[in-house]
């Protein structure tokens, strides 16, 4: 198993119509150990959904709820398994996560 670091943008300030690079925050923090029945993923493309723009909004939208100041914007990309715990799924592999 390998220790990993995760890097993220966090949503600093609510943005306004558009986003603005003070509106995000980029953080590093260490990432668990993968636990049994886990993979760890590598990501090398991440999606820039625009629904980012609701997510990051603080408003309250139809289909989406606020996110607060801090938290995470989550996202998905294609990535390669570097580590897990589940023997059906190989090392290397490429993943849509």
């Amino acid at each position: 198993m390998i220790a990993h670091t995760a890097t993220g943008w966090h949503i600093k300030t609510h943005p306004g119509v558009t986003f603005q690079a003070s509106d995000l925050e980029l953080r590093r923090y260490p990432l668990p150990m993968v636990r049994p029945g886990e993979i760890g993923i590598r990501m090398q493309y991440l999606s820039l959904d625009p629904a980012y723009r609701v997510w990051a909004s603080g408003r309250n939208m139809v289909y989406l709820p606020p996110q607060p100041v801090g938290a995470l914007l989550p996202g998905s990309g294609i990535g390669v398994v570097e580590d897990r715990n589940i023997q059906t799924i190989h090392q290397a592999r490429s993943l849509l996560a």
